[in-house]
Formats: structure tokens, sequence, C-alpha cells
């Protein structure tokens, strides 16, 4: 007779009873309109028994929304964020405490905490959260140059926004919606641009990765004269400045032969 011998192997969760919570390492951005997810979790199993969750905000203490005696309790949120900040219900019982922020508005911008409390042990984690913003600037003066000569036409980023993010730069005159320079993928078009401008403009590559997308242009003529405006597009949002190519003068034989003497 053969002797079969059977052995359960049983798997106990070992439980913690000091846990950290963890939350994002950096700044969060998102969209106004689009959904965020703040991070909050712990490493170790968590006892689901008295297991309580509170997301606040950390200035006003505002609940933002609370997890309690085993089910999230949205009657508990302020009304500001009713049906728009829900938990990961499934995930809770994984330590996965993180909220997710609905249709994001310029108010929810700020500091939240996410408050742990076990039978064990509490603890808690702060996110900042930021409603992205694309900042384009370019110069205060009216940039003059003489007949001839190539003049720089300033813009840049400034905000989180990585240069290799952005979608477009369109540089246009505006007096006339005459497109002067196309920037899309990385790469500039040279066909697009308007057959008075083709051969004339360009862009500074090394700069690019800096967030300058300043703009050349050669053999400046009088009718160059006029408002020109830098245009970007990132990840759904847009943003513009505004230059003013002023004071063209025709450079005499004279004012040559000085600047030929003194280079």
């Amino acid at each position: 007779m053969d002797l079969f011998m059977c052995i359960c192997v049983g798997i106990i969760p070992v439980i913690s009873e000091a846990f950290t919570v963890h939350g994002p390492s950096a700044l969060m951005f998102a969209h106004l309109g689009s959904s965020v997810v703040l991070p909050c979790y712990v490493d170790e199993l968590l006892l689901m028994k008295d297991l309580r969750v509170e997301w606040r905000r950390t200035d006003s203490e505002t609940l933002v929304h609370l997890y309690q005696d085993g089910e999230s309790r949205p009657e508990s949120q302020e009304q500001d964020y009713h049906d728009r900040a829900n938990f990961f219900t499934d995930q809770i019982q994984h330590g996965n405490f993180s909220l997710r922020l609905d249709n994001l508005r310029a108010e929810d911008e700020g500091r939240y905490t996410c408050r742990v409390y076990s039978q064990q042990d509490s603890g808690e984690t702060v996110v900042q959260i930021k409603h992205e913003c694309l900042i384009v600037s370019g110069s205060d003066r009216a940039v003059s140059a003489h007949d001839g000569e190539d003049v720089t036409l300033n813009c840049s980023i400034d905000s989180h926004i990585k240069p290799e993010h952005i979608e477009e730069i369109l540089w246009r005159k505006t007096d006339g919606d005459i497109l002067v320079l196309f920037f899309q993928n990385n790469k500039t078009l040279p066909d697009s641009s308007d057959e008075q401008y083709r051969s004339r403009v360009e862009l500074f590559p090394a700069e690019i990765p800096k967030g300058n997308f300043s703009l050349r242009l050669k053999s400046v003529r009088s009718e160059d004269k006029g408002v020109y405006m830098c245009q970007v597009f990132a990840g759904g949002l847009s943003a513009n400045a505004t230059l003013v190519l002023e004071k063209l003068e025709t450079m005499t034989k004279y004012t040559k032969l000085i600047q030929f003497s003194y280079s």
C-alpha cells in the first residue's frame, strides 16, 4: 500500500506594528479640468479593522475624503469635493490609500495631507499639486535694427514644461497674420514660412533644450517692421508673447564705412 502524505502550507500575513506612509517625491502638476492621482501608500499590510484614512487640505483641514469602517464615506466630504474625490477602494486592503481628484479646478491647487490610523500606529504624508501653466516671455522693449542687419526676437518658456514636450511654436507677424516660422515635433518646417521670410528666419538649435525659441531674422527689410507673436502649444495649453520691431533705418555708405573701420 502506498502512503500519501499531504502537507498543507498556510501563508500568514505579517502585520506590522509600525508603518511609514509614503507619498510622491516631488511637486505634482496637472491640467485644469483633468484628473490627478494623489499618491498615498504603505509598504506593510495593515489590519482592516478600525482602519481610518483621512485626506484633508493641509492649510484649512477641510475634509476632502474619508475611509472608515471598511468603506468610503462620501457623506463626510466637503461639498466642493463631492463626486470629485474618490478612493481606489479595491486597493485599500493592499495598503494603497491614493486619492483621485477629478475635474481639477484652480482653487484645488495646494497641499493635501493623507493621514492613516490603524490599531497599530498612525502616519501621514503631504502631497502638493499645482495646475499646469505655460508662461512665454518675450521682450518688454521694442527691437530696432538697420536695414540689412540681422536681428533677434526673444521668446522663451518659463515653466516646468520640458522643451521636448513642446508640440508647436508659431512665429507670426500679426499685421497680416503672416506665418514667419513653424516649429513642430522638435524640428523647424521651413517650407511653411511665408515666402518673404523663407530662408531668412531660423531658431537657435543649441538654445532650444534650454526653452529658448528666439527667432533670428536675417537681412532686415523695411517691410519687416511691425508686431511679431511667438505662440507656444504644449499639453493642451497655449501661451504667447508679442514683440515690436521698429525704427528700421537705411544704413548709408558712410555708416557702413565707419562700422567697417571699427570691425
